[in-house]
This record gives C-alpha cells, sequence and structure tokens, in this order.
C-alpha cells in the first residue's frame, strides 16, 4: 500500500482498537496531529511512529517488519542501495543535502514530506501489522533495545 493508503488506514484502526483521543492525549499525542496524520497534512514521522505503538501496530516496509523510526530509516537506506543510489546521487536527484538523506536514513527527525520526497525515488510498499499478529521471537527483538 502507498503511504498515504497507510494513513488514511490508521483511522478505522483506531477505532477498531478502540483507542480514544484521550487515550492518545495520555501518550502524548494532540489531537491535531493525529488529525494531520489521518488527513495527509504535514506532521513529525516520530509522532506516526508514537501512535502506532498506542495502536499497537508495527510497519512493513518491503517486506521488513519495523517498529521504530532507526529500523525504518536502515530499510529506506538498504533499499536505495540495492536500487544502486549512491549517497551522492540520491542527494542530487532529491536536491537536498547529505545532512537531509542522512536525517531519513538513520532515523533522525523529519517531516511526512521528506518522507514522501525521499520515496518519491526510493520506492517503499508499506503494510500495517498488529504487534499480536507477530511472533514471540520477532515481537522482542523488535522492542528490544540497542543496547540489549
Amino acid at each position: 500500500m502507498e503511504f498515504t493508503e497507510l494513513e488514511k488506514k490508521l483511522e478505522s484502526l483506531r477505532a477498531e482498537e478502540e483507542v480514544t483521543y484521550n487515550m492518545l492525549r495520555e501518550r502524548g499525542l494532540f489531537i491535531e496531529t493525529v488529525q494531520n496524520i489521518y488527513n495527509g497534512r504535514e506532521y513529525k514521522i516520530s509522532s506516526l511512529f508514537k501512535y502506532l505503538d498506542c495502536l499497537m501496530y508495527v510497519i512493513e516496509i518491503n517486506g521488513t517488519i519495523v517498529g521504530n523510526m532507526v529500523s525504518f530509516g536502515e530499510v529506506l537506506r538498504n533499499h536505495r542501495k540495492a536500487l544502486g543510489y549512491s549517497l551522492i546521487k540520491i542527494q542530487s536527484e532529491l536536491n537536498w543535502t547529505a545532512r537531509q538523506v542522512l536525517a531519513i536514513e538513520k532515523g533522525r527527525g523529519y517531516t511526512r514530506s521528506s518522507l514522501l520526497k525521499y520515496t518519491s525515488i526510493v520506492s517503499a510498499d508499506y503494510k500495517l501489522i498488529s504487534v499480536f499478529d507477530l511472533d514471540s521471537e520477532t515481537r522482542e527483538n523488535l522492542f528490544k533495545s540497542p543496547n540489549d
């Protein structure tokens, strides 16, 4: 599914999972941010991952399950390389600095519009998966701290 489809699907998942706006607010998500996600407006991708965590969902991107921005960026970087794009080539195509590309690929604060611009060149296919549909080993590894 496209990224915009993923955003729209989250609204129905919130209702299915019976997650209220009050519950989201308690987890540090503002209603406006959640509505920005549904409506395809600008927001920080860290908010998307916080929202997914509240819903107990993860993203599968290009066949790899990710639960945070760092692993998300790693998958995108690996996919860029597999497509034959060097860092210099992607910078040129996007008219970005290395810092902008690396912000995405290292999972450092970036926005929806930056992600969409990046994935206009480095294509990505998304799928939403409930953490309860993952086997226990995948679930454990997904949420393990890098220092464990």
